[in-house]
């Protein structure tokens, strides 16, 4: 196989390949029709030799019978004298019908007869039928008649030499003409080729070199309707495609540099991320485990134990709020995370923010307002919990970066895109340009020291990003540095054809707030039965379900359990979905399958969607997640268990542990101060004043919660947020409410006291 490259034989132009080509069809063409041409001619002029010679022949037949008949041999010799001065004759004869000679005319110079002469032929007829043999003779035979008897012949022999001289001398000169004509007609040929041809293609050849040495841009300009424009259209889409690869590819490089950078970013990140995370997570760790050890102390004093057990409180929740971030974060990227969509009070979810935003601001030392610009929608259709996670986790930020001065909420309505607005404002840090869109990425903060001087995991605002995008709308910042930031918070609110529009909060907003159920407040009958396997979780929930006044088993695994609930009835059986031997599911599986019918609610610490679809398809009525939040424990208890009385002046006693003699005596301390705590607040309200009735329902809320009253705590709650918000008009039933409660505390101290004294 020949495997040499065309560069290595003799190249041979297209040009002279087609010139050469041209040449050899004119050449050839014209010569044959050249060739041609001097045949027709040379018969042409041996025809017209022909005919004359016909002529004669005939003439002489005509006029030679007489002398024949008249032995008039003189007169035949000079009808031979005539043809002999015609000079393409050879020879002529005239013969008797016997082939005697009467008379002839032999032209013996003649080089076809010379040679046959010289040779001594016998007879004049033998030299004419030798010379008639040669090519170059023609012979014609005409008889000489007398009515209608042949009394002689006429033989002439003409010479076809002059036609082959002239023919020959045409071919010769067509020949030259061919030469030139050629010539003249290869060079326009070549012209126009070269011009319409050879220039495309040189063209062509050098663009595809270009090309071939990485010249992109290199493109064929040739514009013509044939084959050529069509190839150089085809070369030139091949060289857009190549350059749109070489683009792409020069695209996708760069990309995986980028994404190769943005790894890197990502991976420097999350170390910087996890390092954080792990700081985040163990400091109130910390805090929970150091303060649990420290209340096992003896010695500990009365304020120092209050304290220590509010801080395991505020540091649990806080734990738990760093691990539904990166709980809900990992399900809004894995597009696992589920939404509601049900018509809400805007201003009750409003009211709910505000009730949180309010109490840290003011322990911060921050000012802070609501500026609803009206007209706003009574209500709106999205995810309350996912939206009350936006504003408060925006409104956290804002905080924890202003040290003094503002945070205030402003509340708009957007009608010409049909979007809610929240913008907070704050007198904080401020962002630089280069830091607004670092602080949305996941697991990244504006800058590497804010972790260390203000903490925080970095997940907040990314979540909050991509929460307000599943709800139809975005967060967007503006900020300067040392002056403030300003979050705009945009949601779709649904469609509001069948809301209604107002023009100030509505008056009955405070009746709008649902008051939550508290465990003393009621007393529940019906038997339970608590499945769990941790020791500490069992203590917790029997101490919830005891103080409804309901009774509480305990099974410590889920085949105890089934052995439990297929020996007697329960009214309601609280399964944890993983213990050992047998876990939850398989538990509330083998009930099922035994037939049992009871009611069965699901607890556990997994609380993903589908978590709670196995659960359910398990055959739990229903599900409630850990860590158990107390007021929705007592109303699914409420739910499946009999209410048997609501006793609005039963003693009321703490719900903590009363076992430490020493905690006792926190508790019994702050019930002898309530009637102070409470004239002070009654004595605000009546004075209309509003700054020191906060600030004594805020110390009663804290306290009474810490020691175990939750009751007096959400009611001290609610008009602190009263205050706030200005609500005024319900601030005396409410104050109403809170010396009940307090009456109740009072009579619960004295009732425990007979009781010791018994």
């Amino acid at each position: 196989m020949n495997t040499q490259s065309p560069s290595q034989h003799h190249f041979i132009s297209l040009g002279t390949k087609f010139i050469l080509l041209v040449v050899f069809i004119l050449l050839t063409t014209m010569s044959v029709a050249s060739y041609f041409n001097v045949q027709m001619q040379k018969r042409m002029i041996v025809e017209q030799l022909t005919a004359k010679a016909h002529s004669m022949g005939s003439f002489i037949s005509l006029i030679s019978a007489d002398a024949i008949l008249g032995y008039d041999f003189l007169l035949l010799d000079r009808y031979m004298e005539e043809i002999s001065h015609q000079p393409d004759v050879v020879y002529g004869v005239i013969i008797s019908p016997d082939n005697v000679s009467l008379s002839s005319y032999i032209n013996k110079s003649h080089p076809f007869i010379a040679p046959v002469v010289k040779e001594g032929a016998d007879s004049l007829m033998d030299i004419v039928s030798q010379v008639n043999n040669h090519d170059g003779v023609l012979s014609l035979t005409f008889n000489i008649n007398n009515e209608d008897a042949v009394i002689g012949s006429v033989i002439i022999g003409l010479s076809t030499e002059r036609a082959d001289e002239l023919s020959n001398r045409v071919l010769k000169e067509h020949l030259v003409e061919i030469m030139i004509i050629i010539l003249f007609l290869s060079l326009c040929i070549y012209y126009v080729f070269k011009r319409s041809a050879l220039r495309p293609i040189q063209d062509l050849i050098t663009s595809s070199e270009k090309l071939a040495k990485g010249d992109a841009n290199a493109r064929a300009n040739i514009i013509s309707n044939d084959e050529l424009g069509t190839l150089a259209s085809s070369f030139n889409q091949m060289a857009d495609s190549l350059n749109r690869s070489q683009q792409e590819k020069d695209n996708v490089v760069d990309q995986l540099l980028n994404v190769n950078k943005s790894l890197e970013m990502a991976t420097r990140a999350k170390s910087a991320f996890l390092a954080n995370m792990s700081h985040e997570i163990r400091t109130p760790l910390t805090a929970i485990i150091g303060f649990g050890d420290y209340l096992q102390d003896p010695d500990i004093t009365s304020g120092n134990r209050s304290k220590a057990v509010d801080s395991i409180v505020q540091n649990g929740l806080h734990l738990q709020h760093i691990i539904n971030d990166i709980l809900d974060l990992s399900k809004v990227e894995a597009e696992k995370l589920e939404l509601e969509k049900i018509e809400v009070n805007l201003f009750e979810l409003i009211q709910h923010v505000e009730t949180l935003v309010s109490i840290q601001t003011r322990e911060c030392g921050l000012s802070h307002a609501i500026n609803y610009q009206f007209p706003l929608p009574e209500k709106i259709v999205t995810d309350p919990l996912r939206y009350k996670q936006i504003l408060i986790n925006i409104c956290n930020n804002a905080i924890k970066f202003t040290e003094k001065g503002s945070v205030d909420i402003n509340i708009s309505y957007q009608e010409n895109d049909n979007m809610l607005r929240v913008d907070v404002n704050d007198t904080g840090i401020g962002l630089e340009i280069n830091q607004v869109d670092k602080i949305f990425e996941p697991f990244t903060q504006a800058d590497s020291s804010t972790s260390r001087k203000y903490g925080g995991t970095g997940l907040g605002l990314p979540l909050s990003r991509k929460l307000a995008t599943i709800l139809g709308g975005n967060i967007t910042v503006k900020s300067v540095p040392q002056i403030g930031s300003c979050f705009t918070i945009l949601i779709n609110p649904g469609d509001l054809k069948s809301s209604d529009f107002v023009d100030c909060i509505p008056v009955d907003l405070h009746d709008s707030f649902k008051e939550s159920k508290i465990m003393d407040q009621f007393s529940l009958r019906g038997k339970v039965l608590l499945a769990e396997d941790v020791i500490d979780n069992q203590r917790l929930i029997s101490i919830y379900i005891q103080k409804t006044g309901a009774e509480v088993d305990i099974a410590n695994n889920g085949e105890e359990a089934v052995k439990a609930a297929l020996a007697q009835e329960y009214d309601l059986i609280l399964m944890d979905m993983q213990m050992p031997v047998m876990d939850g599911i398989q538990a509330v599986k083998k009930l099922r399958s035994n037939n049992y019918d009871g009611t069965i609610v699901a607890l556990t610490a997994n609380a993903m969607k589908e978590d709670e679809l196995q659960c359910r398809e398990a055959g739990c009525d229903d599900f409630l997640p850990k860590p158990i939040d107390r007021h929705q424990f007592v109303d699914l208890l409420t739910h499946y268990l009999t209410i048997e009385k609501i006793d609005y002046e039963a003693p009321i006693d703490s719900i903590m542990d009363d076992d430490d003699n020493d905690f006792q005596e926190i508790i019994d301390m702050f019930i002898d101060r309530l009637p102070l705590m409470f004239e002070n607040i009654k004595d605000a309200y009546t004075n209309n004043d509003w700054e020191q009735l906060s600030r004594h329902t805020h110390e009663m809320k804290g306290v009474s919660g810490s020691l175990g009253f939750p009751s007096v705590m959400d009611v001290a709650l609610d008009i602190e947020n009263d205050v706030k918000n200005e609500l005024h008009s319900g601030i005396e039933r409410k104050i109403e409410k809170l010396s009940s409660l307090i009456k109740r505390v009072i009579a619960g101290k004295a009732l425990r006291e007979e009781k010791q004294a018994v």
